[in-house]
């Protein structure tokens, strides 16, 4: 009996042991709790020019961020980088392989440029301080490229218009100085110091082949401006589109701008050696006349088809309406758009911009 015990309590031990063997350290090319993995592009379809660039990311089953410890494939081609520029026109397959997962393919297309612009939107007032450094870096983006669109909208001081407030709740503006992008919150950052943040959010959209351009025609009759803005669309569109066309003038003198960098040490601030506040400080682009509703006016039909030139808008208006002191400062902004409340989301489709009195083609 102790014999038969003895053996009973051998086996169990051998069973035991053998368990225990079994339990080994996963080797570092093995993905423990993971089954699979997937591949983001910034961008899904690209123009061939120096902005069709589209960034390439990895997320793991867990919601990890694994870019760096993956390895992205485009065509079979082993790649050297997280970034794909496109050399040619075509479809690219793009994957991706973590250890011993490969993620399910993404295609991005590559097509020949089509004009896209991109849009920003500045909230500022002669009362914030850091104003002049960030709307002077603004002011360069928009002479430096003429595919950046950028105008001023202020409150609380002389240049606030009827249409001011309603731009600052519908994009969630709470503070001044504050930035959009295509109508899209941009993250907090010190943009008179730190100003490549916005440039790398304007060149990700400058690699975002449009849906859709606008042309403007104007022309100045007896102190009337008449106004014609025409889309031609790119693909087929099926959903909500809104249009909104403002006024807006360059070169306004006001006074006693605000100025939090008199007298700082900082290297390149154009504003160190100007007095706080500034007697007579020149404003750029600032709104003086939404010419529709300030939300946009909605587009009938909803759907379009792809290479499609539509009719949007016809407006005239005496130019002593338009709220402008310069008529040779002032221009015509029209922005082809869908309406979302939500701020993180791009909702402009395309921009344009032409002097008063004057046109602009789709491909200018």
């Amino acid at each position: 009996m102790n014999k038969i015990i003895g053996l009973f309590s051998l086996a169990l031990c051998l069973i035991s042991c053998n368990k225990q063997e079994k339990v080994e350290v996963v080797p570092e090319d093995l993905t423990p709790n993971i089954d699979w993995i997937k591949i983001e592009a910034s961008s899904l379809k690209l123009p061939l020019n120096s902005y069709g660039i589209s960034h390439l990311s990895a997320t793991s089953e867990l919601g990890n961020d694994i870019t760096s410890e993956t390895v992205f494939y485009v065509n079979g081609e082993k790649m050297d980088s997280t970034t794909f520029k496109p050399t040619e026109i075509g479809n690219y397959l793009i994957s991706g392989i973590y250890k011993d997962l490969q993620s399910p393919e993404i295609e991005l297309i590559v097509k020949e440029p089509l004009n896209k612009k991109v849009l920003i939107e500045y909230f500022t007032s002669k009362y914030c301080g850091a104003c002049p450094w960030i709307g002077a870096r603004v002011d360069s983006l928009h002479k430096s490229n003429n595919k950046v669109i950028s105008y001023t909208i202020h409150d609380r001081d002389e240049l606030e218009v009827p249409e001011s407030m309603e731009l600052f709740d519908y994009q969630k503006v709470f503070g001044r100085p504050t930035i959009r992008v295509d109508r899209v919150h941009m993250e907090d950052y010190l943009a008179a110091l730190e100003i490549q943040p916005l440039i790398d959010s304007i060149n990700h959209f400058l690699s975002i082949l449009p849906e859709a351009g606008l042309s403007i025609n104007s022309n100045l009759e007896n102190q009337v401006l008449n106004i014609e803005v025409k889309g031609k669309f790119y693909e087929a569109i099926d959903k909500e589109l809104f249009l909104t066309i403002s006024i807006i003038e360059d070169n306004i003198i006001t006074s006693d701008q605000i100025n939090s960098f008199s007298g700082a040490e900082i290297d390149g601030c154009p504003f160190i050696h100007e007095p706080d506040p500034i007697p007579n400080y020149v404003n750029h682009n600032t709104l003086r006349k939404t010419l529709t509703k300030v939300r946009g006016d909605e587009l009938m039909p909803t759907n379009f088809e792809s290479g499609q030139e539509e009719l949007l808008q016809i407006i005239q208006q005496p130019v002593d309406a338009l709220n402008i002191t310069t008529i040779e400062d002032a221009y015509i902004i029209a922005i082809l758009h869908e309406r979302k409340e939500e701020i993180g989301i791009p909702s402009v489709l395309n921009a344009q911009i032409v002097k008063v009195g004057e046109s602009v083609s789709f491909e200018e």
